[in-house]
């Protein structure tokens, strides 16, 4: 499922405020996503956001963009976040209760790429 750049940026945006808080119920983070990006479903927009906020440490993908921890996430990366597929992840290979779904970082990189060009 895809969704909007915008929206995606909304809940990348309250997913921060929710870890700089320490907010860990997640009904109440779905609730304001829901909130700010006037969307009535939540769960995708926050798997998304997880999936990114992963993809863009772990997988080294703001390394590979030039990104700083601080900087702007570029337009075309949420554009990409926000329609490449998401996988399911196993409970084996979860860092967190949090990380369901995540990018795979090969499609995620070739749709940049081919964004970019």
């Amino acid at each position: 499922m895809t969704v909007r750049a915008d929206h995606l940026v909304v809940a990348c945006n309250v997913l921060a405020v929710a870890q700089v808080d320490q907010i860990t119920d997640r009904s109440a983070i779905y609730a304001k996503i829901r909130l700010e990006a006037g969307v009535k479903r939540a769960a995708e927009l926050f798997q998304r956001a997880v999936a990114l906020n992963s993809a863009l440490g772990r997988d080294g993908v703001a390394n590979l963009l030039g990104i700083a921890d601080g900087d702007t996430i570029p337009q075309i990366v949420l554009e990409v976040a926000s329609r490449v597929p998401l996988q399911q992840l196993s409970r084996a290979n979860r860092r967190s209760d949090d990380l369901a779904c995540a990018f795979d970082r090969a499609t995620f990189v070739a749709a940049l790429r081919a964004k970019w060009h």
